[in-house]
């Protein structure tokens, strides 16, 4: 598991911690989602101490992106 997995992993972890126990970390996809939950949530950062002026559009995309990370990491959650 590389570094940016496992604080993507963390931070999921938090979000949903009823599944916990159902994380497959072995499993390549869900390192994947790991993976992409932590870059969206870099990107999401990055946004909101932007000024720029599509700054609005951007955070949203980026809320998005982290909302359909989650499910699909529940899907695979409770897969396990």
């Amino acid at each position: 598991m590389t570094p940016i997995q496992k604080c993507g992993l963390t931070r999921l972890m938090l979000r949903l911690p009823g599944l916990r126990a159902g994380f497959e970390t072995s499993e390549e996809i869900f390192l994947d989602i790991s993976e992409a939950y932590e870059l969206a949530w870099i990107g999401l950062d990055f946004w909101t101490r932007s000024e720029a002026s599509e700054r609005a559009e951007r955070i949203m995309e980026y809320e998005e992106l982290a909302a359909s990370l989650e499910s699909e990491a529940l899907i695979r959650g409770r897969k396990s």
